[in-house]
């Protein structure tokens, strides 16, 4: 009415009184809700955080804001009871509303137990309660920047995400494999499994390097050290155990060579520590 009248198609004598209302239609696997934490002042021309508190359901039925057209009949997926899986929470209040603070997001794990949720705070994942993830404001839980009294007053819920009943088994259930993503995974598993295989290497083995007379004559203090051959031997077995193979490279008796401890210094330099005797090569 008034200043608010719109121009309707087809009609050319001006505004008319016009009633506006959005129908919904159809539904989607996952609801995601927006408590609008996000405002601008224009006295001061920045953004800033709506703190305000709200309580928001386990259980949503949408049924009432449906079109009267649509088919809202569980047999065909078009459920419209929704289920909340998870509530993204932002702690702290600053100058520039929601870019400064801290994020954390509360996930429920499980469609059979009600308190099965988990608090995702950066790397730190814990167990929560149900009564933090719907006043997470009193929540024991939550992230380090809660700890004060004024902290915990601007800790708000951002963004719900509610789950369609008819829907949570098949969102809940691992996802098959793109098969174009099939080999990018293989290769990250096999890297990794490579790598837990060189770890383990490195926790039983050592090295022992062959150095030559030419490279000793070579060699000054403060050089980097080239070296020729490298020996794995087991950190278990005893330092003498060691000849037969390095007797066997270099062709030479065992009597021939000798045992020296390097060591590197802090520019990963390596320096001639100490001649090993007899007794070292027992140990």
């Amino acid at each position: 009415e008034g200043d608010n009248k719109c121009r309707a198609e087809g009609y050319d004598d001006g505004k008319h009184p016009t009633t506006i209302h959005i129908e919904i239609v159809s539904l989607p696997p996952v609801l995601v809700l927006s408590l609008g934490r996000l405002n601008f002042d224009y006295a001061y021309m920045q953004d800033f955080k709506v703190s305000t508190p709200c309580t928001y359901p386990p259980t949503i039925d949408l049924k009432r804001f449906m079109s009267p057209d649509a088919d809202v009949s569980a047999g065909d997926g078009s459920s419209t009871i929704y289920h909340l899986y998870g509530v993204h929470v932002h702690s702290g209040k600053g100058p520039r509303g929601l870019d400064q603070g801290h994020n954390s997001v509360y996930i429920r794990t499980s469609a059979s137990v009600d308190d099965s949720w988990l608090l995702f705070d950066d790397w730190s994942v814990s167990h929560a309660s149900p009564y933090d993830v719907f006043d997470p404001s009193s929540s024991s839980s939550s992230s380090s920047s809660s700890s004060s009294s004024s902290s915990r007053d601007h800790i708000t819920p951002f963004m719900l995400v509610y789950y369609r009943e008819s829907d949570i088994d098949n969102i809940l259930s691992d996802p098959p494999i793109p098969n174009h993503l099939k080999p990018i995974f293989e290769q990250q598993h096999s890297s990794e499994d490579r790598s837990k295989k060189y770890s383990l290497v490195d926790l039983l083995y050592t090295s022992a390097i062959i150095i030559t007379e030419e490279h000793i004559r070579k060699w000054k203090p403060g050089m980097r050290l080239v070296k020729t051959h490298e020996i794995r031997i087991k950190k278990s077995e005893k330092l003498k155990e060691l000849r037969g193979p390095v007797s066997k490279y270099l062709r030479l008796p065992a009597s021939h060579f000798r045992f020296w401890y390097w060591q590197n210094d802090s520019n990963k330099i390596v320096n001639a520590n100490r001649l090993l005797n007899p007794l070292d090569e027992e140990r």
